[in-house]
């Protein structure tokens, strides 16, 4: 029987997975060259779970969130800098990750993650409309990651 904390985990990450696969399904139409970081990133996290390196997770986050930066920006984001917005969800996995995985993390992460997500939404002021009636999957996102972190779910005792 799986342990309520798992469960949470668990819950948490296919909420961040369908999320970042219903967005990234809307602008995706086939992979090239640009599926080749996104495995290698694929794989340096997966082995990060194998061997519990912290420089894997960093270089593995980091891959993945510049390979689907760059990704979103051949797609209909125009009103986006998706290669940043990428690349600061890359550092914010790295926090994220951790946290969930080995139940603390360093806050570094978290200030060039923001920092990135910051600048590439500064351009999506005017196109706010067109960027949340095709961004709404990352709600589900935004719920698996509270749910990770224990923002959200039955209070505690």
């Amino acid at each position: 029987m799986i342990d309520k904390k798992k469960r949470t985990l668990i819950s948490g990450g296919v909420l961040i997975g369908l999320g970042l696969v219903l967005f990234l399904v809307q602008f995706i139409e086939g992979f090239d060259f640009q599926a080749i970081p996104l495995l290698i990133g694929g794989l340096l996290l997966a082995a990060y779970f194998y061997r519990r390196a912290y420089g894997l997770l960093v270089s593995g986050c980091i891959l993945l969130g510049m390979s689907i930066g760059s990704m979103a920006e051949e797609t209909s984001l125009r009103y986006v800098d998706a290669s940043s917005i990428g690349l600061g969800l890359g550092f914010l996995a790295i926090y994220i990750i951790q946290k969930a995985y080995r139940g603390r993390s360093h806050w570094w992460p978290l200030i060039p993650g923001f920092l990135l997500i910051a600048d590439g939404l500064a351009s999506a002021i005017e196109g706010l409309e067109d960027w949340l009636s095709v961004g709404w999957p990352l709600l589900l996102v935004l719920i698996g990651i509270l749910l990770i972190t224990g923002r959200l779910g039955p209070a505690k005792n």
